[in-house]
């Protein structure tokens, strides 16, 4: 499949209709989710007095460039389970870790809540905050997003091999 039949279904799945309603809601129920599984609505004031604006901002940049590409991936999975009624394994793979990683790296760094620490906890890990890693999370957001845009590119294949025909000389 070309480049310009991929970005077709891309567009398709943000601009379009329904897809575009899609985009929306889903894009604020991830970020409503983040902000109630990492308890941002607690961190807020802190987050923003402890760090400078160097961090907070490509943090919050990267955050909706997740929430986007979340809506993305699922408006391409929803596009594809139209196109048929059977997934492979794979592209929707790609596509959960993105969203697993980008509630994981949505955190304040500074603080010991959220998903992070809440699922290391469950198996005897306490006191980690994801300022213990060396950019303070920003490496596990980064890492999200690669896995979206894998997912996305994945998800925005052909469903179809084109076999090229045989010439009348053979």
């Amino acid at each position: 499949m070309g480049y310009k039949q991929r970005l077709r279904k891309i567009k398709q799945a943000v601009f379009n209709k329904p897809y575009a309603f899609y985009f929306i809601i889903i894009f604020f129920a991830y970020i409503f989710i983040n902000i109630l599984i990492n308890q941002t609505y607690e961190t807020f004031e802190t987050f923003f007095s402890i760090y400078r604006p160097s961090f907070y901002l490509p943090y919050i940049f990267l955050n909706v460039l997740i929430a986007m590409l979340v809506a993305l991936n699922i408006n391409l999975i929803i596009i594809k389970f139209k196109e048929i009624s059977f997934m492979s394994a794979g592209s929707e793979g790609f596509s959960f870790l993105g969203v697993v990683g980008g509630l994981v790296g949505g955190a304040c760094p500074g603080c010991i809540a959220g998903f992070l620490p809440a699922m290391l906890g469950l198996f005897g890990v306490v006191g980690f905050s994801l300022y213990n890693l060396p950019f303070r999370g920003l490496e596990i957001q980064v890492l999200s997003i690669v896995l979206l845009i894998i997912g996305s590119l994945l998800l925005s294949r052909d469903l179809t091999c084109k076999i090229p025909k045989k010439s009348k000389n053979n």
